[in-house]
């Protein structure tokens, strides 16, 4: 099928069953093979053989995403490089970084050609976490970077994760940019002497330590002699962290420490198990905590020493409550719209400002760098300490945790005790792309008289409790959420907002 406004230039082939988007663009001499799918708008210079379908942009909620060797080949590698490139002067140094999987070293490769037919500088810190590459780009002056990996959530898909001076994701308007030197084919080339340059630095994970133990109370940790148990996830920061730990008198024991690319992604049951794994470990040898830390060294999961598993809500406020208690001068602190509203309830004990953000990791980056907000959090695992870095570094949140504890000479279950209880919930539910501009209206017009909040989605506020409803930025979906101090109201709560969410689709 091919929709209104379609162009295809000479020598295009179609094949059967394709659907070809409303005023898409299809360039000289592609070929599309069969059961594909142009979206609208999308502009299509090469042949679309092997993925599924080609989009009218190329960045998404979590920046570049697309099937490894298929969709993310290293062609379209190379002309991403040199599209990224074209956003710098000549001369500028950008910095690439990745995970251990060699679908993610032959993309960062091809990249990094792109980038230098550009006249553009490569500083290549190969294998290291995500949280470190950022850390790095922030503190050598390098104009911006690009973190290369396999995806934790989907084991056939790479990301490309796109950041700025700063240490923080790029915004939408470099995103836009980017996009239209790809589609265009517009990006300078330059002559044979300009040619960027590869470099490789060395000493700069000694840089991160010692940026790290700078902000942190080294003896306060040291007298704990803290027992940790850490799970590693097969990731880089295995390489890193427990010769920190050791720094700090810390017994550590560590679990899957070795570097398998075959296993940077995790299923939901596999997350869970291992989990549970983490919990049984804790609980027999009588560690003080227990951290399940992602791959990428981002985000962390906390276990206390009795084994019990802390959601990222619950973990989120007890962080909070050990950072007031031992940091009296907390004037700001920032959280998403479906953070708990526990979190205004404990920061006005301590005078703290409460402000709230849009979920992307985007705009919870962005909240840190706001004058004297310290710490920003979410509710599933990444934490930002404003005064270290303005991006979620799954160690330095540990670090700050032990910190915490050492100076209230407590431990995690003492914390969760003066924790207020609250019940959240949520669910998600079907909605086309389409309809999801419709059904914002029509939730928008639906509560109109309402305590609305429209930071993101729409919030409404209700002396029991809360229901927001927040369109999947990458999802065929709505994510709707319900938070009360009983269950019961909870459960009332989310299905109203179902309820009308369902209405608005079905209309």
């Amino acid at each position: 099928m091919i929709k209104e406004g379609a162009h295809l230039s000479e020598e295009v082939v179609v094949a059967d069953m394709c659907t070809i988007g409303r005023f898409s663009l299809l360039k000289p001499g592609v070929k599309v093979w069969p059961l594909k799918t142009v979206e609208d708008g999308a502009i299509l210079a090469s042949s679309l053989i092997w993925g599924e379908s080609w989009s009218k942009s190329i960045f998404g909620p979590y920046g570049v995403c697309g099937l490894a060797n298929f969709e993310i080949t290293p062609e379209f590698a190379a002309k991403l490089g040199a599209s990224y490139g074209a956003t710098f002067k000549k001369g500028d140094t950008i910095a690439t970084s990745r995970d251990h999987h060699p679908a993610s070293r032959m993309i960062n490769r091809a990249f990094m050609t792109g980038v230098l037919s550009t006249g553009v500088n490569v500083h290549d810190y190969g294998v290291i976490p995500v949280c470190i590459a950022r850390f790095l780009t922030r503190n050598f002056g390098e104009a911006g970077g690009v973190y290369t990996r396999k995806s934790p959530f989907d084991p056939d898909i790479i990301d490309m994760k796109f950041y700025e001076e700063r240490g923080i994701d790029i915004g939408t308007n470099k995103e836009k940019t980017i996009e239209r030197f790809f589609f265009g084919e517009d990006f300078r080339r330059v002559g044979i002497e300009e040619t960027g340059r590869i470099s490789f630095p060395s000493d700069f994970i000694e840089n991160y330590k010692q940026g790290v133990l700078k902000k942190i109370n080294i003896n306060e940790i040291m007298r704990r002699k803290f027992k940790i148990v850490i799970d590693f996830s097969h990731g880089s920061a295995s390489n890193i962290l427990p010769s920190i730990l050791s720094r700090l008198n810390c017994e550590l024991v560590a679990l899957n420490a070795n570097l398998e690319s075959t296993k940077l992604t995790k299923t939901k049951p596999e997350f869970e198990n291992s989990l549970n794994q983490l919990s049984n470990i804790v609980r027999t040898i009588g560690a003080d905590l227990g951290i399940f830390l992602d791959a990428g060294g981002e985000k962390i999961y906390l276990i206390d020493e009795r084994g019990e598993i802390y959601s990222g809500i619950t973990s989120l406020l007890i962080i909070l409550k050990m950072l007031f208690e031992s940091k009296k001068d907390i004037k700001k602190i920032a959280v998403p719209v479906n953070a708990s509203m526990a979190v205004e309830e404990i920061a006005k004990k301590y005078k703290t400002e409460t402000i709230r953000t849009k979920t992307s990791s985007r705009a919870i980056m962005e909240a840190s760098l706001m004058k004297d907000v310290a710490f920003v959090g979410e509710n599933y695992g990444g934490y930002v300490f404003s005064d270290f870095l303005p991006a979620f570094d799954g160690m330095y949140s540990l670090l700050k945790i032990l910190e915490s504890l050492s100076i209230l000479n407590t431990s995690l279950y003492e914390i969760r005790k003066t924790i207020p209880y609250t019940f959240m919930i949520s669910d998600t539910i079907p909605c086309s792309w389409e309809k999801k501009g419709m059904v914002m209206r029509y939730l928008v017009e639906k509560t109109s008289k309402d305590n609305v909040e429209l930071i993101d989605g729409i919030k409404v506020k209700k002396d029991i409790g809360w229901y927001l409803a927040i369109p999947s930025p990458d999802k065929a979906y709505f994510n709707i959420y319900a938070e009360s101090n009983d269950k019961k109201t909870a459960e009332k709560l989310l299905e109203e907002i179902r309820k009308i969410v369902r209405e608005a689709v079905e209309a």
